[in-house]
């Protein structure tokens, strides 16, 4: 059976342990497990989100999008070694709040364009750094799962396919896929097919509208979608990761200029209603 789950930014910029009250309004809303941002919390965030996680008997999903001047694309020795470094750091935090994924962009530095595809070398020193970084995770019970984004957000990893290369060429068992209906209505030609071609290297799912809306209310072919989870026996989490107007810095980041739902609780509500009916339809749950 699938779970859902919801991400915070439908309801604030950042987290940290003065956000784990958002933990009881997810649960409040229907759903199972929460995206929890990593990248930027101390020894007093983790403590108190996994607290108020077990407390609640939710679980989360660690996420982390990476960039510059962190880079495990680098030839320079130093800022590959300190980004590896920092990525541990990451990889002890998705453990401390009770995660077993850690998810996103961190193969190398999100919104960072370059004028060209990767190099040989980039893609080389990139996966040399997950694989440290897989073993290292490996003592902490923690799978990674790498989101293929599109070209407007890195030039590295676009499409399933590079996705499905890129764990070809680090070669460890905990080391997965990330895939996001947002992007993939960008630069797949399908649903389907790249569901089906990760199969169970698929550790994570993010299920977001075309325009970043409301699930159901768009143009992503959600019939492709569920055909593929239901092929593939999918059991993990579909995770509604969609922005609103009502958080400036996030609707800023992300470019959401016109109001795509009334307010967070809307959107999580709806498109959970929504999904939830695609996955009974389609014997997820």
């Amino acid at each position: 059976m699938v779970t859902f789950g919801i991400h915070p930014f439908v309801w604030t910029d950042a987290w940290s342990y003065e956000s784990v009250h958002l933990i009881e309004r997810a649960k409040s809303l229907g759903f199972d497990v929460l995206d929890i941002p990593v990248r930027t919390l101390d020894d007093r965030d983790v403590q108190a989100t996994r607290a108020e996680l077990e407390a609640l008997g939710m679980r989360a999903v660690a996420v982390a999008g990476v960039a510059d001047p962190h880079n495990l694309t680098s030839s320079d020795e130093l800022v590959w070694q300190t980004t590896l470094e920092y990525l541990r750091k990451l990889v002890r935090n998705t453990h401390g709040i009770g995660a077993t994924i850690l998810a996103g962009v961190y193969y190398g530095p999100i919104s960072k364009l370059v004028g060209r595809g990767p190099t040989e070398n980039e893609l080389a020193r990139s996966a040399a750094g997950l694989k440290e970084l897989a073993c290292y995770a490996q003592d902490y019970g923690v799978n990674l799962a790498l989101e293929p984004v599109s070209r407007y957000e890195t030039y590295l990893l676009n499409t399933t396919q590079q996705g499905l290369d890129m764990l070809a060429r680090v070669d460890e068992w905990n080391v997965g896929l990330l895939l996001d209906t947002y992007q993939m209505n960008i630069e797949e030609k399908d649903f389907y097919e790249p569901l089906v071609s990760a199969g169970n290297r698929l550790f994570h799912m993010h299920v977001c509208e075309n325009d970043r809306g409301i699930p159901g209310s768009g143009l992503v072919h959600w019939e492709k979608v569920f055909q593929g989870l239901a092929e593939i026996n999918y059991t993990g989490t579909l995770t509604i990761e969609s922005f609103v107007t009502n958080v400036p810095a996030v609707a800023a980041s992300t470019c959401v200029w016109r109001k795509l739902a009334p307010d967070g609780d809307t959107l999580a509500r709806e498109g959970l209603t929504y999904l939830r009916s695609m996955a009974q339809k389609y014997h997820l749950i």
